[in-house]
């Protein structure tokens, strides 16, 4: 049986999704002509670091402008998702509370009884769990906890493979640039 949503309440606003406007083949070219200088530049002196570093520079702003191109087109998107999932949540409630219901008198009616057997309906056992006392589980079902490592090696470097057995870090460099103001 199909269900009849016809009368669910609509967006209060609309919302038009559109791409941007972006000349996809100016990019590929342009991007093509900044990679294939990037790959045929060696840092050899200052001025052919200059020349790479301005590479940099231009892609950074070409990074930004394209990402400030799509914002809005995302955001609309965005709203629109969370409007779809408003409506959907508001047209599932009572369904899944019957489901939810249902369930749990299927299942107290099985605990005494054998449960009959019903086209569609196939029961299952599951069990969950609950962590009573953490300091008795076995290292096996530990999981390190990566942010407290991260925060330890950005702030020891190097000496945090002494502080924490187990680790190794590595080094590199990164950089930061401005990008030009957007066009």
């Amino acid at each position: 049986m199909k269900a009849k949503l016809k009368d669910q309440p609509q967006p209060s606003k609309s919302i038009t999704l559109a791409p941007p406007p972006i000349d996809n083949k100016a990019l590929e070219l342009t991007s093509a002509g900044l990679l294939k200088t990037l790959l045929d530049t060696r840092i050899v002196d200052d001025r052919s670091y200059a020349v790479v570093a301005g590479l940099f520079l231009k892609a950074k702003t070409f990074i930004k402008n394209i990402q400030s191109e799509f914002q809005n087109a995302k955001h609309q998107a965005d709203l629109a998702h969370k409007s779809i999932c408003a409506l959907e949540k508001k047209a599932l409630a009572r369904f899944l509370e019957i489901e939810e219901t249902a369930e749990q008198k299927m299942a107290l009616y099985g605990e005494e009884n054998e449960l009959p057997k019903i086209d569609g309906v196939v029961p299952s056992e599951a069990y969950t769990y609950e962590i009573v006392d953490p300091t008795l589980i076995p290292r096996e079902f530990c999981v390190p906890d990566r942010a407290k490592i991260r925060a330890m090696v950005s702030a020891t470097k190097e000496e945090a493979e002494k502080l924490i057995p187990g680790i190794k870090v590595f080094h590199s460099t990164r950089f930061a640039g401005k990008a030009a103001a957007a066009e």
